[in-house]
């Protein structure tokens, strides 16, 4: 069988599946971590579009973060 993972692009699946299981505390933890790779250019689109993936959770959860 073939790995397709590759960690310079997000599985949008797999994301939506960990976010999930994450605590509020761990979105929001991990959406400014993902926003701290982005500020220092380390693969932006990557992370971008993980930080989407949080944030719907988030949504999906009715928790408004304020920043």
């Amino acid at each position: 069988m073939m790995n397709n993972y590759d960690p310079n692009v997000c599985d949008f699946e797999i994301e939506q599946k960990k976010a999930k299981r994450m605590t509020i505390d761990g979105l929001i933890y991990t959406i400014e971590d993902c926003r701290e790779c982005v500020r220092l250019g380390i693969n932006p689109s990557k992370y971008q579009d993980q930080i989407s993936v949080y944030k719907m959770e988030l949504d999906k959860r009715k928790i408004r973060v304020v920043r």
